[in-house]
């Protein structure tokens, strides 16, 4: 995929030679080497994760912290902010490290190439999914075109417009409508006839995914790039089913927030976490866990009702593990916005109840997070546009952004 907006200076600062991370501790885990087996260039991809506030999570990064944890079938999963931009850079950063990305038409062509299927619904999530990933690259509205083109060629008939119409000359068509591409199917009339769906996640349209693989002695190993319309990375991690898989590796240092609870081999089930919500997917986790050794206790009876302030920063809480990386950021970001999110990181601070795990905003971290969003509106000009979460969650929008600013539009955490 090319991404060609994206100047060959900013290819450059991505594959600038740097001195290797390292951690506080020389009996720690070497973030480079842990990722080199699988990408061709580290430095460039935790350049990259600096540039796009990217965090690694999932088994991938358990396994950072426990080895054994993940299998040779476990994927990479990046998670960025919700944000063109972001997902532009981390793109880049994984196409320099040897990730190839995948055909997001391909599900598509395998459902309308099967001799079996009668009726083709193709869902929305699969839609945005497409959309999303047309903007990223240099295909833009002629992907519209080109799904067009292709539901028309399987059908061997024109495709028209009309919602359901009462004879359409196709079993599949097309409206375009409010800047979404949206396909039906004509409903069966035989009710036994199954609808396919192509493109579905396991968490609904709220997150958007891209999919590509790397590939190590012609054995491939796929790589999600995923974000989420309505929280940041460690929102998410925030809102994982279980507390052994609530870890990271993020360009600032590596964290698991139930280290010690993991290292025992032991988890506990946040039922009431969004992603414990969608059933199906956290019990397969928790059974895929389950025969890695892993067992699921209760949540300790002399702490239910209560609600629990845990931090990487608290004293009190020696259940984390924190690594913090020493790298040099100034590569890809500026050193002041740089120390902001590594305090940011450092003073991680979430609330625990006996269902749920949620992240909350340290008063610290706001206060200079507000400093540095007031001292680059002074000295740009121009008046940071900010979302509905006004907190260090806060993706901050920049009018007129040159390349440099485009490295700095970063959320905090």
């Amino acid at each position: 995929m090319a991404l060609d907006y994206l100047s060959a200076r900013f290819r450059n600062v991505l594959k600038v030679s740097a001195p290797a991370p390292t951690a506080l501790s020389q009996d720690e885990p070497d973030v480079l080497e842990y990722l080199r087996p699988f990408f061709s260039d580290p430095k460039a991809l935790m350049n990259g994760m600096a540039a796009s506030n990217t965090i690694i999570s999932g088994s991938r990064a358990l396994e950072f912290f426990r080895p054994g944890s993940c299998t040779v079938d476990s994927d990479w999963d990046f998670y960025i902010p919700n944000n063109k931009d972001c997902a532009k850079v981390m793109l880049l950063a994984l196409e320099e490290s040897g990730v190839e990305f995948e055909d997001v038409f391909e599900p598509l062509r395998q459902l309308l190439a099967s001799p079996t299927v009668r009726t083709l619904h193709v869902s929305r999530q699969f839609i945005y999914r497409v959309n999303w990933s047309m903007e990223l690259t240099k295909d833009g509205i002629q992907g519209e075109a080109k799904l067009r083109q292709l539901v028309t060629d399987a059908c061997k008939a024109p495709v028209v417009d009309d919602v359901f119409s009462d004879s359409p000359p196709a079993p599949a068509y097309v409206k375009v409508g409010n800047s979404q591409l949206i396909i039906h199917s004509k409903p069966p009339t035989d009710r036994s006839i199954k609808m396919l769906h192509c493109g579905d996640n396991q968490y609904g349209q709220n997150i958007n995914i891209i999919t590509g693989h790397t590939t190590q002695d012609g054995r491939h190993t796929k790589v999600q790039l995923i974000s989420c319309h309505r929280h940041s990375p460690i929102e998410l991690v925030m809102a994982f089913y279980g507390s052994h898989i609530q870890c990271f590796i993020s360009a600032y240092g590596a964290a698991h927030l139930y280290h010690r609870l993991t290292m025992s081999n032991t988890a506990y089930y946040w039922a009431e976490n969004m992603c414990a919500k969608y059933r199906p997917a956290a019990l397969a986790g928790k059974a895929k866990y389950e025969t890695r050794g892993f067992t699921f206790e209760p949540y300790p009876s002399t702490t239910k009702g209560a609600v629990i302030l845990r931090g990487l920063g608290i004293e009190a809480y020696d259940g984390a593990k924190v690594i913090v990386f020493d790298f040099p950021f100034s590569l890809a970001i500026r050193e002041d916005l740089h120390a902001v999110r590594k305090q940011a990181f450092q003073s991680l601070k979430w609330l625990e109840t006996a269902q749920t795990t949620r992240a909350v905003p340290d008063a610290r971290v706001r206060v200079e997070w507000q400093k540095w969003l007031a001292k680059e509106s002074k000295s740009r000009d121009t008046r940071p546009h900010v979302n509905a979460h006004s907190d260090i969650h806060t993706y901050v929008m920049l009018r007129g952004m040159d390349e440099k600013r485009l490295r700095d539009r970063m959320l905090l955490f």
